[in-house]
């Protein structure tokens, strides 16, 4: 039996480090990637091409790439896998990136296949520029 909590983590420390080729290989090809807010756009992000693509477009406002992620609690059950994470980082706007997440991270044969990303929205509205595109 795999463990669930080690995979979800190093899917997001590998997020982290931004190192794309190896986060491919830890999404299945129908990966999904959904935000749980309404005024995020896009919404969903369907396949692992899609997904890897909107992340790393991230240098386009993140100053290094990405916010620096804090985990706090996890609690796994099987192949589902939940995280309470933070992250904060500089803008190539100016303004200073800090919020609050709760992954819903759904495992299938050893794999990421679907993500439901809970945030502050209204902060992602204020502090960034409109999603990069793919």
């Amino acid at each position: 039996m795999t463990d669930s909590k080690a995979l979800a983590l190093e899917f997001l420390a590998t997020l982290q480090r931004q190192d794309f080729d190896a986060w491919r290989e830890q999404l299945t090809e129908d990966a999904t990637w959904t935000m749980m807010a309404p005024s995020i756009d896009p919404p969903a992000l369907e396949g692992r091409d899609a997904i890897v693509g909107f992340f790393r477009a991230g240098d386009q406002v993140f100053v290094e790439g990405g916010p620096e992620m804090t985990i706090g609690r996890v609690v796994a059950e099987g192949d589902h896998v939940a995280i309470e994470a933070s992250g904060t980082g500089p803008l190539h706007n100016g303004k200073t990136y800090d919020n609050r997440y709760h992954f819903a991270i759904d495992l299938r044969e050893g794999r990421v296949a679907a993500v439901r990303e809970y945030m502050d929205s209204h902060h992602v509205v204020v502090t960034m520029p409109p999603a990069p595109t793919p």
